[in-house]
């Protein structure tokens, strides 16, 4: 079978995928611990970087561009179409209680391109052949990139009872929604080595909360459902560096050891972000009804609270990201990451709010990431990116154990990928373009299932998409 061919059938299963996904994602099956703060939050990576370790603020190419760190943008050489999607299995486990679900989800579409390449003056100097002056010039290169991600979902349900005074009562919860998040990443390349970005993100959505409190046994207490809906929108603001640099493993003080062998090149990248704390809006809607519980079925009564327009803000936390990555040419490419958020001063809304609780603290995310063959060629599918990744994560909520101590959730997993080279030509040139298709599996835990507790083993499966094209430049006729 062709190239060709091989790229056309990828192709194909990449839309299957993605359409198995959309009926996935109608599923009311969740976590529990998205009933708490603004929801899962998610850990967010485009597919390649996703399969290790999630490892991204440090990833430079001409191809490719990261949504962690905006300064990437100044590396596009390409127009760049990205589009991604997951399918999760989910196991839970409390006690005695296990349960399993399947949901997937559309994970991003992103768009990116490079909008200047040009040079500006560096500095002047002599010439020591000519004794001219001479101009010594640095290029500079600006790209720009946006595009649709998820940064929080909420689903969960559940029923138990609880004893008091007036008799035993059953409790249902239920909670469904989430925030996206557009994002528009600008970045700047200053001369070969340096770039620094600026990522501006919307987010918007709502959450729905809905608690049900009904007495089964009595004929003379009624039942109660309370509604609560919670829409948010504001901007976050982010900014980002990079620096590279190269060095070469067969110098011995300034002199190649070897002539006749051509030293490896080893490229040193440090990446770095910053996100602003800030305040986006919040409308809370809340209505509260009594009811009456007969035969298994509930009417609905009396309205006993109706507050339409309840607006506060929610602060959201200042962080930031720390990166380090060693690539030998194409070779293969070595991450470090760490990512901090500063929860502990989360102001979620307020005190009576179903979506607060006074338990945060700040996360702390640790990976690290293996690239064989970066930057894959397209030549044919024998260059393969295989990628390998482990993530260890404290987020920011915490829980009070049966025992009377609180515990912080964490997370802990393995990440593997591969990056599949499709053929594409330009315009029916001999001028190849550099698409990829990712596909990556991810296992992680979280929680446990002692101390009233729940815990979650995750098996997700991702693929995403990359096309490279060249836009905005005048074609030539001959």
């Amino acid at each position: 079978m062709s190239c060709t061919k091989i790229s056309k059938v990828i192709t194909l299963l990449f839309i299957l995928f993605i359409t198995t996904v959309s009926l996935q994602a109608q599923s009311l099956n969740g976590s529990p611990y998205s009933n708490y703060g603004l929801g899962d939050l998610n850990t967010f990576g485009f597919s390649g970087p996703a399969s290790a370790g999630y490892t991204s603020s440090s990833l430079t190419s001409k191809r490719n561009f990261t949504f962690l760190n905006p300064a990437s943008n100044g590396y596009m050489d390409f127009t760049i179409i990205k589009l991604g999607a997951v399918l999760k299995n989910v196991s839970q486990e409390s006690g005695n209680l296990k349960g399993t679900y399947t949901e997937g989800d559309l994970s991003y579409i992103a768009l990116g391109f490079p909008l200047l390449k040009s040079q500006f003056t560096k500095r002047k100097s002599i010439d020591t052949a000519t004794k001219k002056e001479v101009l010594e010039k640095a290029p500079i290169k600006w790209g720009l990139s946006f595009g649709l991600t998820p940064f929080t979902n909420t689903a969960y349900g559940t029923n138990f009872n609880t004893d008091s005074s007036f008799g035993t009562f059953e409790n249902i919860y239920n909670g469904e929604g989430g925030i996206s998040r557009v994002f528009i990443n600008n970045g700047i390349k200053i001369g070969k080595n340096f770039s620094i970005g600026h990522s501006s993100r919307f987010l918007f959505g709502s959450i729905n909360d809905y608690r049900v409190y009904i007495f089964p046994d009595s004929l003379n207490i009624k039942g109660q459902q309370d509604h609560r809906r919670l829409a948010l929108n504001g901007f976050q603001q982010t900014v980002g560096f990079m620096l590279n640099f190269n060095d070469s493993a067969n110098w011995r003080n300034g002199k190649i050891k070897n002539k006749k062998k051509k030293a490896s090149i080893y490229t040193h990248t440090l990446g770095g972000t910053f996100t602003f704390g800030s305040k986006i809006n919040s409308n809370e809607q809340r209505l509260v009804q009594s009811m009456d519980y007969s035969n298994g079925n509930l009417i609905l009564e009396d309205t006993l609270v109706f507050n339409e327009d309840l607006k506060t803000k929610v602060k959201l936390p200042q962080g930031f990201t720390a990166g380090y990555a060693l690539q030998k040419e194409n070779k293969w490419r070595v991450a470090l990451e760490y990512k901090y958020e500063n929860w502990s001063d989360f102001n979620p809304n307020n005190n009576n709010s179903p979506f607060s609780n006074s338990n945060f603290s700040n996360s702390n995310e640790y990976s690290i990431g293996l690239t064989l063959n970066p930057d894959a060629s397209v030549e044919s599918f024998k260059n393969i990116e295989v990628r390998l990744g482990l993530r260890h994560k404290e987020s920011y909520l915490n829980f009070q154990e049966l025992n009377g101590n609180f515990t912080n959730l964490t997370e802990s997993g393995i990440t593997f990928g591969l990056g599949i080279p499709l053929v594409g030509k330009y315009y029916g040139t001999e001028k190849r373009l550099h698409n990829m298709f990712d596909i990556g599996i991810e296992y992680y835990t979280r929680g446990k299932k002692e101390s009233g507790l729940v815990k979650e083993n995750y098996l997700n499966v991702t693929m995403g998409i990359t096309f490279n094209d060249y836009w905005f430049k005048r074609r030539k006729i001959y």
